[in-house]
């Protein structure tokens, strides 16, 4: 057992060492200075006698520039700058940094070494800039996608199901784009907030695919027979006697013969006892069914 112990001691302690005698790097939080500048700071330490070191910055070009007066960057991509740093025990550097757009996650590589020492430890580190001033966000956009989806959905369903009433039956097509112009923009950006070539493809799908099922459906409801009531018999026999009555005074004023006449009573006689018919089916219909009377218990 000692001997087991003795030997994992001499294994580790080498690399306690090594760890111990490396350089260490730590980043700490971001400190914005402008909506296009932000300042970062790392703790670095150096347990050397040789203080002289470098701090290098690897990061995309296209988004971030180093705003630093001392730093050195190459012209290549990704755009390294390297930062003379003199640390003896723990220092703290700090490094500014230009922002050159909005991005949601963007990655710095971040290296300190002593090359006296052949020391050197790196980290990566990640900047933020999505929340442009006054300008939606991502999420923003996705939530007000849904919200536009469903007030075009609710109008979807006014119009296809309240076409009875004067304001939607006169207004249908213009409330049928308006339904689908909502629905479309809503799930353009509620599925697509970038705004990209792919926006207008789902706004155009939605807004066709809504269109064309509302038309079909509003075919389909006002082709549908309707269901006779007791007022829409009465309306139709008033409308009935109306008719009769005009024939009367045609006749007497000899405006029509006696045939023609004859035809026209004949037809709205035919009209009334169907009508009456349907009417007496509708109140049977409608009167309550009597109660089954208790079956007495049968005695064995």
């Amino acid at each position: 057992m000692r001997k087991t112990l003795l030997l994992f001691l001499l294994v580790l302690a080498p690399l306690l060492f090594a760890q111990a005698a490396n350089v260490g790097l730590v980043v700490t939080a971001p400190k914005q200075i402008s909506s296009n500048e932000v300042e970062l700071s790392f703790l670095l330490s150096n347990p050397f006698s040789e203080r002289a070191g470098t701090l290098s910055l690897a990061y995309n070009p296209e988004l971030l520039e180093m705003r630093q007066a001392n730093a050195q960057c190459n012209e290549q991509t990704p755009r390294i700058c390297t930062l003379p740093v003199d640390v003896a025990g723990q220092q703290e550097v700090k490094v500014r940094v230009g922002l050159k757009g909005y991005f949601d996650r963007e990655s710095i590589d971040v290296f300190y070494s002593v090359p006296a020492q052949n020391a050197s430890n790196g980290v990566r580190m990640f900047l933020s800039n999505s929340a442009e001033p006054g300008a939606l966000t991502v999420t923003q956009l996705t939530l007000v996608g849904f919200a536009l989806f469903l007030l075009g959905l609710i109008f979807f369903a006014l119009v296809l199901f309240k076409s009875g009433i004067s304001l939607v039956k006169e207004n249908f097509l213009l409330l049928s784009v308006l339904a689908n112009l909502l629905a479309g923009a809503g799930a353009m950006l509620a599925f697509t907030p970038s705004l990209s070539v792919y926006s207008g493809l789902v706004f155009s799908l939605v807004f066709a695919a809504g269109f064309l099922l509302l038309s079909y459906l509003h075919k389909v409801r006002e082709e549908a027979p309707k269901a006779i009531t007791l007022e829409d018999i009465a309306k139709e026999r008033s409308r009935l006697q109306d008719t009769m009555n005009v024939a009367k005074i045609r006749f007497m004023k000899r405006e029509i013969d006696d045939k023609t006449f004859a035809r026209l009573t004949g037809d709205i006689e035919l009209e009334r006892v169907k009508l009456e018919a349907k009417e007496r089916e509708l109140r049977a219909q409608q009167q309550p069914k009597p109660a089954t009377p208790a079956q007495p218990p049968q005695q064995s």
